[in-house]
């Protein structure tokens, strides 16, 4: 008799698939098995939601039944059965698969995102209430955790953003996670160590040595080429958002960016961080700046959401770089694009602010 495939090998499309297949197989799961399910099922419900709906009645009742069925045996295994590993992947995928049914932002928004959205979240302190449990648990085995799941629960605190309480000694999460993440610092990979940094930053947490031995591991390395576009805005931003500059960090960060000949790969947020952490910070790259000018004139500006835009022109003009024309032809495409934009109440106070200022600074009048 053919054995059923694991449920950490499965690859699936559709929630409904990945919530039926581990209901299936729930007494069989190992916790490495519902750690990586709670991490598929982050990955599904963050895709597109096109013909993703519950067609039937059974379907709009089974899938939060079997859903919760999941959730319950998790809930039991983490104070139990879970090591450091299946702890901190299990709190990441349910801080991403929280995040990604958190705001429907769209009009096919379906229903199994609606579902996940009232049994993860609902109303009150629920969120608070699950990963709370998954935090309790962690937190004693701390001293267990290996590089990756240090990167991995700090994520997860930083993207769902919940509370954590301190230890009993007065000390926070962070400063433990940070303590022992020094050490083990050199056996993180490129996206975990971006990951890591970042989510100082987003909490607010002040570790001015972490800050400095993560500078050194990047600055270190021979070539940033494992690096994506997305891990290197983060780095920057993470500094830049704490107030802690490092001038050897940003410039071989800017240096690798200047290099390369194509940006396509760089989506417009990490453009928009990128460029907003240098002139942030006040380190100056003119070639980093010359080159990502280049590409923005070279794009259509509609990619570009209302944070990323400001973000985009305060940098310019904060930075003080001087290149007239191509400086010129960039505000004049941000205006344009500005102006056509149906809905600018969508702008932040502060985003408009930024705005405003960034073309009186650079000489450009703001009502164009």
């Amino acid at each position: 008799k053919k054995k059923k495939e694991p449920i950490a090998t499965k690859k699936f499309k559709k929630i409904k698939g990945a919530v039926y297949s581990a209901f299936d197989r729930l007494e069989r799961m190992s916790p490495r098995d519902l750690a990586e399910f709670w991490m598929g099922l982050a990955h599904v419900a963050s895709q597109s939601y096109q013909d993703n709906k519950l067609r039937n009645h059974n379907q709009r009742h089974d899938l939060p039944m079997k859903l919760n069925a999941v959730l319950e045996r998790t809930m039991e295994g983490i104070g139990t059965t879970f090591g450091p590993g299946d702890l901190a992947q299990t709190a990441l995928g349910l801080a991403k698969t929280m995040k990604a049914v958190r705001e429907p932002k769209k009009k096919n928004y379906a229903k199994p995102h609606r579902k996940l959205r009232k049994i993860l979240i609902g109303k009150g302190n629920k969120k608070e209430q699950i990963l709370g449990s998954v935090m309790d648990a962690a937190r004693p085995a701390l001293s267990e955790f290996e590089a990756q799941d240090l990167s991995n629960l700090a994520y997860a605190i930083a993207i769902a953003d919940v509370p954590v309480p301190p230890f009993d000694d007065g000390s926070a999460l962070f400063d433990r996670i940070a303590e022992k993440s020094l050490p083990l610092l050199g056996e993180l990979d490129d996206q975990r160590l971006s990951n890591l940094i970042w989510s100082f930053g987003e909490v607010g947490v002040s570790c001015p040595r972490l800050y400095e031995e993560v500078a050194n591991v990047v600055v270190a390395l021979d070539d940033l080429g494992e690096f994506n576009p997305t891990n290197l805005s983060n780095i920057v931003l993470a500094y830049a958002t704490a107030g802690e500059s490092h001038p050897k960090l940003f410039g071989k960060i800017g240096d690798h960016i200047a290099g390369i000949t194509n940006y396509s790969e760089f989506y417009p947020m990490a453009i928009a961080n990128t460029l907003w952490s240098f002139a942030k910070v006040g380190v100056s790259h003119p070639a980093l700046f010359y080159g990502l000018a280049g590409h923005m004139v070279a794009q259509k500006f509609s990619q570009y959401n209302h944070e990323a835009i400001s973000k985009v022109v305060w940098a310019f003009s904060r930075s003080g770089e001087s290149q007239p024309l191509m400086y010129h032809m960039m505000y004049h495409k941000a205006a344009v694009h500005i102006a056509a934009m149906r809905d600018r109440r969508k702008f932040a106070t502060q985003n408009l602010v930024d705005i405003v200022w960034a073309f009186a600074e650079a000489g450009k009048p703001a009502r164009e």
